[in-house]
């Protein structure tokens, strides 16, 4: 009976893990096609108890050839005095790094919370828990956890993966081991929505972190949400020009 139950387990196995590693590749050819977009991103930064501390807005704009987060606003209001004046250095200084960085091609590891594609593949077990239905699409869902003697993953992933164009559609991950800065207890849930055919853009991210030695402890919820997506033209282009 035990060989009967390895022998139908296996293809189950594989299945999950060929369908994850699909959704990761299409992933990989959507972030090329997204930093080709504007858009702004709304963050609240809240109390455990769910009492806004302040809220932060942000435009990613496309700076020296790559996109970049620059901060607009806080609390609802446009940045002013000191931040204003740190936010425009940190422009500043940005550019000029990317200016002095290499122009050659970097290889593109599509990251998960802290982990890297092949860690998902390779160095955990990914097993079916059933489809759900997310926007009025269906979607297969997934769960990663690490494998036995790879512990120091440190973190548990669930995917949602759209079954018609085998994109993710939301992904959670949770801290559930030691060695990484956030505390067993923390989690991120990302959303994404269908902006056109094959191509997801985030949507929210929600997420309850925990913190603690050597750091302060410290334990907040974030709520971002995102919106206005448009490609870059010229006029949304900052280039500095050397002197």
């Amino acid at each position: 009976m035990r060989r009967v139950w390895l022998v139908l387990l296996t293809p189950a196995l594989l299945a999950q893990s060929a369908m994850l590693e699909e959704a990761l590749g299409n992933e990989a050819k959507q972030a090329k096609e997204r930093e080709k977009y504007f858009y702004r991103e709304h963050a609240e930064h809240r109390r455990p108890n769910g009492q806004l501390n302040f809220t932060q807005d942000y435009e990613w704009i496309f700076l020296e050839g790559e996109p970049f987060r620059r901060m607009v606003a806080r609390n609802g209001q446009p940045l002013t005095g000191k931040l204003a004046k740190q936010e425009a250095e940190r422009l500043r200084m940005t550019a000029a790094e990317r200016r002095k960085a290499s122009r050659k091609p970097n290889p593109r590891v599509i990251n998960v919370g802290n982990l890297s594609g092949k860690v998902i593949l390779t160095e955990m077990d990914h097993t079916a828990a059933g489809e759900e239905v997310l926007d009025g699409r269906k979607a297969w869902v997934i769960r990663a956890e690490p494998k036995p003697g790879h512990e120091a993953v440190a973190y548990r992933v669930t995917f949602w993966v759209d079954q018609q164009d085998h994109a993710l559609a939301q992904l959670k991950y949770e801290v559930i081991g030691r060695g990484v800065e956030s505390l067993p207890g923390t989690w991120l849930i990302t959303t994404y929505f269908r902006f056109g055919e094959n191509l997801w853009f985030k949507k929210t991210l929600n997420g309850e972190f925990w913190i603690g030695p050597p750091r302060p402890r410290s334990h907040w919820r974030q709520v971002h949400t995102f919106r206005d997506f448009r490609k870059f033209d010229a006029e949304s282009t900052v280039t500095f020009v050397e002197k």
